[in-house]
């Protein structure tokens, strides 16, 4: 068995001393550099264009959102693909990291980089169990029984790009789909970005006082 799906199924075990060791082992993980890929994608609420991504940085936060995957996952259950994912909306929100950054399909993507250390106490407890190394569908041993609550939390650990990590909050633990976490130390851009978005991000990088960086995306 893969040993981070092992530890994740350690964290369900009755032996508490094996959910513990779990939890420790996910330290490693946690407390490393990693990238978070955001971008200016709007939403309309009240007549008003709001940008959950940037509007929750400058609040020193982080926008959690709805797992939307692909309906490949479901390969030969394809009924089960829609009734499932609003089961997990309904009670869940995910975020993504990765261990590196890269080009991505949206022209309005910015990147920045993380440093889990600088989480409160509150905040590192609050995260640190439900923060998981993503696997393939194969390796994560899938078997469609969605009423069995790991079943369905492997769901948002189902990630192909290597080094990715996620995030699986409780949405009653969030405000507005946002976590507290005040923990951007660079904004990473590219200058295919156009230059009111480049202002912005020079004006949100001097209020959270963090390094902002032009970079060629590899």
């Amino acid at each position: 068995m893969n040993k981070y799906l092992k530890n994740f199924l350690d964290l369900y075990s009755e032996d508490d001393s094996i959910v513990y060791k779990a939890i420790l082992e996910k330290k490693d993980w946690l407390f490393k550099k990693l990238y978070m890929p955001c971008n200016f994608l709007s939403v309309r609420i009240n007549n008003e264009n709001v940008y959950p991504d940037l509007f929750a940085l400058m609040d020193k936060t982080i926008n959690f959102e709805p797992l939307a995957l692909h309906d490949s996952v479901f390969e030969d259950h394809e009924e089960l693909y829609i009734p499932t994912m609003n089961k997990f909306n309904e009670c869940f929100r995910v975020r993504y990291f990765y261990d590196h950054y890269f080009t991505l399909v949206e022209p309005t993507t910015f990147w920045v980089e993380i440093d889990f250390g600088f989480l409160d106490d509150k905040g590192y407890k609050d995260l640190v169990a439900n923060f998981f190394p993503c696997l393939t569908k194969e390796e994560l041993e899938l078997t469609y029984d969605f009423s069995d609550i790991k079943e369905l939390l492997k769901l948002a650990m189902c990630h192909e790009i290597e080094g990715s990590y996620v995030a699986i909050l409780d949405k009653n633990n969030l405000i507005n789909d946002r976590f507290l976490a005040p923990v951007v130390r660079k904004i990473i851009y590219s200058s295919t970005l156009s230059e009111n978005k480049i202002a912005a991000l020079r004006e949100l990088a001097k209020n959270l006082n963090v390094a902002l960086e032009e970079v060629a995306y590899e």
